[in-house]
């Protein structure tokens, strides 16, 4: 019975081969030589000390945690140190005037509090990377139809179950194959990358992949792949681009099959795809011109296995092999490096994105500085010129109310010099002439004129600051109500009648009497009128001109300090927020600049330990470095001694040595290609204190200002 079922067992292994090997035409090979699979051996395979060079990766896996955990934990101190300059900053908030409920701060402290969020986010990842890093991991990325099953099948020497089958799959549907040693993580097709949550689970997967291979066929490039491998690129990751030739090839006549193999491949018509493709990425930032790629059939390679005799030629013709090189190239020449790459790449990866984010929010800051300076001079300006009007008006009115009295006081002063009511009579008299009414006139006019101005200032001020920046205004502004200009009547009004009753316009009045007998005595009437008249007059123009100046001058101190006040304090709020923003510009430029020491430190490391592992020449003397993971990488050195081919070939990406050169000014230059301006913001009215951003006079690509606001303190602002 025992014998019965195995037999039975043995054949249904047999119809399952045979249904496997039925979708590429083998029946007849299987029936022939049921072992025709272990006749043949990939590279793979016959790389026996593989398992010798896994150790030698987990060995540096170890060190590489070490590295990743320890700059970790120097960014959360830096983090720490820029939320307690954040509540100093709030605190001088909250003493401005005019502004209010202002999200500035909120906005930055919740900026703060995301950064830490992503910090604490890459701490898990340096963990469960340190946990995958056990075994070599590749990660398998394509679009339905593409082959990826074939390829798993090839890579893992399965058989076949897989091949054709179009099971439905969920976005967090990621399946892994173990075989030699190797991880391979087949992630579901590009279809799923649309949604937010099933893409951040593809790339979390790529993340902790040593190797990444990317699946397309001969058919042209989608965007939704342009897209995925720009994601990829991002990452700072080995990418393989496997181009598979979808062609059917009769696989039941070997011979046959590899003669139509040999004239598959169509380099004209794969060069188009990679053209196609390129295009698709021009919008993505980074330099495609030599992106690395494979052009394979991947049927045919895995036909191979079956093929018996013919087994390595029609592998061969398939161009698997070079897939296989890339792989063991970087398992055995590379692994090791790319353990400790994997984890700086964990930290520099985010913290690259996390500089450049606080740059920009620094040059936003700065830039919105400047609208509110260049308003405080405009407005400063008005009010220069108003107040110059205003005196003039006011001095104006003073002198003719001036001329007014001293040509009334003559007329009043004869008929009046005896009369014993001259007080009262005089200032029933000068009431007529309304010369507090004309005062209360001019300054409700004045003050309406301002009032007007102020608001328009202030409706003009929000509207500049949303087009300014797009509805991205670093603030969130609502200034106070102004005094309404027929209020201020209730204010002008008492102010000014209050030096009536205290002082009057005849204070000092008194009615001429002869100081002796004798000097009555020897003069006449008319005499005597005369110095009566004389003196009420004098009286009369000393008080009542004394009375109208300190009428005018309360005037003036009423236009000072009451029409102009709010005035005043909107400039000095526009002013305050100003240097407030250019000390949050400065802040945020200078918690970027401590982070850029940090990822420096970084760079340093990978780039010593690549220059090292290819034994490529000195890297002793760098002065300073630049990274965009995946795209390029550059070192300012004194004499650049370092065979730059070899490292970008281990990088994965373009690696340059530049030569310092004697000023920082000249390195900008440099990078940036062309000349650029050095623009200074005033942090306080107290002490002669500046910060400053760069503006290019030239227009720059992304990769020369990514590149370049790593060697630049202060954000680069383009135009």
């Amino acid at each position: 019975m025992a014998t019965q079922n195995k037999k039975n067992s043995n054949k249904k292994i047999s119809n399952k081969k045979k249904n496997n090997a039925e979708n590429f035409g083998l029946e007849d090979i299987i029936a022939q030589n049921s072992n025709a699979e272990k006749t043949f051996e990939s590279l793979l395979v016959r790389s026996y000390d593989m398992e010798e060079e896994l150790m030698k990766c987990q060995t540096a896996a170890d060190q590489g945690y070490s590295v990743a955990t320890k700059k970790y934990e120097e960014i959360s101190i830096n983090l720490l140190k820029a939320e307690h300059k954040l509540k100093k900053a709030e605190e001088d908030q909250n003493q401005l005037a005019h502004i209010q409920a202002t999200t500035l701060i909120s906005k930055q402290e919740k900026e703060i509090q995301n950064i830490r969020d992503y910090i604490n986010e890459i701490r898990k990842n340096i963990d469960v990377l340190h946990e995958r890093q056990k075994e070599f991991s590749i990660a398998v990325f394509g679009r339905k139809m593409s082959g990826k099953s074939t390829l798993m099948e090839i890579l893992t020497h399965g058989n076949g179950s897989t091949i054709g089958k179009s099971v439905p799959r969920t976005a967090s549907d990621i399946r892994s194959y173990y075989w030699k040693g190797l991880k391979i993580t087949d992630l579901p097709s590009l279809d799923f990358f649309q949604d937010s949550e099933a893409n951040k689970i593809g790339m979390d997967a790529a993340k902790s992949a040593d190797v990444v291979l990317f699946l397309m066929t001969n058919e042209p490039p989608q965007a939704e792949e342009a897209q995925c491998l720009a994601q990829l690129k991002n990452l700072g990751k080995p990418v393989l681009t496997i181009i598979n030739v979808q062609k059917d090839l009769n696989f039941k006549k070997p011979n046959l099959a590899l003669k139509e193999l040999q004239k598959t491949f169509n380099d004209d018509e794969t060069d188009k795809v990679v053209d196609q493709l390129k295009e698709l990425l021009k919008g993505y930032n980074h330099d495609w011109k030599d992106f690395k790629h494979v052009v394979t059939h991947l049927s045919a390679a895995y036909y191979a296995q079956f093929a018996g005799s013919y087994a390595d030629e029609i592998f061969q013709a398939s161009r698997f092999s070079e897939v296989e090189e890339f792989i063991l190239e970087k398992i055995k020449a590379d692994g090791e490096f790319l353990r400790t790459k994997n984890f700086i790449d964990s930290i520099a990866v985010p913290m690259n994105e996390i500089i450049l984010k606080l740059f920009e929010h620094s040059g936003l800051s700065l830039q919105e500085s400047k609208v509110w300076r260049d308003k405080y001079r405009e407005i400063a300006e008005w009010r220069k010129n108003f107040w110059e009007n205003a005196q003039i008006k006011i001095q104006k009115l003073y002198s003719e109310l001036q001329q007014n009295l001293k040509y009334e006081i003559p007329h009043f002063a004869q008929v009046n010099y005896n009369n014993e009511n001259v007080k009262e009579e005089w200032n029933k008299y000068i009431s007529q002439f309304g010369y507090v009414e004309r005062y209360q006139e001019l300054l409700k006019e004045i003050s309406k004129d301002c009032d007007e101005q102020y608001k328009k200032f202030s409706v003009e001020f929000t509207k500049e600051l949303k087009l300014a920046f797009n509805g991205r205004t670093q603030t969130d502004i609502k200034l106070e109500e102004t005094t309404p200009w027929e209020q201020y009547a209730a204010i002008i009004l008492p102010n000014l009648l209050m030096l009536v009753p205290g002082i009057g316009w005849t204070a000092r009045v008194t009615i001429f009497v002869a100081s002796s007998f004798f000097s009555s005595l020897f003069e006449n009437k008319e005499e005597k009128v005369r110095k009566a008249v004389a003196s009420l007059q004098q009286q009369l123009e000393e008080s009542s001109l004394d009375t109208l100046a300190k009428v005018n001058n309360q005037a003036r101190d009423i236009l000072n300090k009451q029409i102009l006040g709010n005035v005043d304090e909107f400039t000095d709020t526009l002013i305050g927020y100003s240097y407030m923003l250019a000390q949050l510009g400065e802040f945020q430029s200078h918690m970027a600049e401590r982070l850029l020491g940090e990822y420096n430190d970084l760079n340093e490391t990978l780039f010593y330990e690549a220059v090292k592992y290819k034994k490529a020449g000195s890297i002793a003397e760098m002065r300073n470095t630049m990274r965009i993971p995946g795209e390029i990488s550059a070192v300012l050195m004194e004499k650049p001694t370092v065979n730059d081919d070899a490292v970008t070939e281990l990088l994965g990406e373009k690696f340059l040595t530049i030569k310092l050169l004697d000023s920082w000014n000249d390195i900008m230059r440099q990078i940036l290609g062309c000349d650029f301006d050095l623009n200074s913001y005033p942090i306080s009215a107290k002490v002669d204190g500046k910060t400053y951003s760069v503006t290019p006079r030239e227009e720059i690509s992304v990769t020369e200002f990514k590149l370049a606001q790593q060697i630049s303190p202060y954000p680069i602002i383009l135009q």
